[in-house]
């Protein structure tokens, strides 16, 4: 019960993303949590850290989501999604109608997040807002959508591929998508596929825990955007261990190949990839050194 690491879980439909980590709390560990919410009717990749690895949240935040889902044209919901109740109808547009829309949501573009949302407004969640029958400001964010294309029509349900920058909700995207095809929509089913450059084909289910091994090793980490991985010797990572910021001189570099740009964070690991701490990146020009610890393991 003591495992720190990393777990990419499958989520099944119908559960919170917080109720899903109650069979790895139980089967795990009892510290964990999760980086980036999933509706409850929605499925697929959930990244949970356990343990110390709870304090890395800010690694995973910034990476790009990947989704399949499918709208269903012709009816919007108040939640935007299969559990909300039927606020507008309005005529099913045809596939070429849908199919020029589209470069509409490719690129930065503007986007209000739903009424039923965890958004904070004035300091409280808008869907507790609405709730309570308030009708709260929701402003509008820039998000970027690298990819929206379309995999199958099946009258009246558009199935979509989805990828997009952190922020995005697909909820908001179905509704201006039906607007702007002179129609509505609603999200029907949600899968998330990725998670920056994990995929779901990577992730268990609640049922496999059991025979799992969390990933606790350093190419792990290695292959997020932004962050480089150094191998130090046993003296350096005894002294890590004190929180003693190695000498950047005797670390060896693992993952420069997969570097682009200057790193945000550092991953220290011993020579067989174990994962010592992670720290955040201080830069001087182009020297750049270890600045603030977010984790000792």
């Amino acid at each position: 019960m003591n495992n720190h690491g990393i777990l990419l879980l499958n989520k099944s439909a119908g559960v919170t993303s917080f109720s899903a980590l109650y069979p790895v709390k139980k089967t795990l560990s009892k510290k964990a949590g999760h980086a980036g919410t999933l509706d409850k009717f929605a499925t697929g990749l959930l990244l949970v850290l356990l343990g110390k690895y709870t304090k890395l949240n800010t690694l995973f935040s910034n990476l790009d989501k990947a989704y399949d889902a499918v709208f269903c044209l012709g009816t919007e919901t108040d939640t935007l999604d299969p559990e909300g109740s039927v606020v507008r109808t309005a005529d099913i547009p045809d596939l070429s109608r849908m199919k020029s829309v589209i470069p509409q949501f490719t690129g930065v573009i503007e986007q209000t997040p739903p009424a039923y949302s965890a958004v904070h407004i004035n300091g409280k969640r808008a869907y507790k807002e609405v709730r309570q029958g308030r009708n709260p400001d929701m402003p509008s964010r820039k998000i970027t959508i690298y990819d929206f294309s379309i995999s199958e029509w099946n009258k009246p349900f558009l199935s979509v591929r989805i990828h997009c920058s952190k922020g995005t909700y697909i909820r908001s995207l179905a509704r201006d998508f039906g607007i702007a095809s002179g129609s509505a929509a609603y999200v029907v089913k949600l899968t998330r596929t990725a998670i920056g450059p994990y995929r779901l084909e990577e992730a268990v289910s609640a049922e496999e825990l059991h025979a799992f091994s969390v990933a606790d090793d350093s190419s792990f980490l290695g292959r997020i955007p932004g962050v480089k991985v150094f191998s130090l010797e046993d003296t350096a990572l005894h002294r890590l261990k004190n929180g003693i910021i190695p000498d950047m001189q005797s670390a060896q570099p693992m993952n420069d190949s997969l570097m682009s740009g200057k790193p945000q964070f550092y991953v220290f690991c011993s020579s067989s990839g174990k994962v010592a701490a992670v720290t955040t990146v201080e830069w001087n020009g182009a020297h750049g050194t270890p600045e603030k610890f977010l984790c000792i393991v």
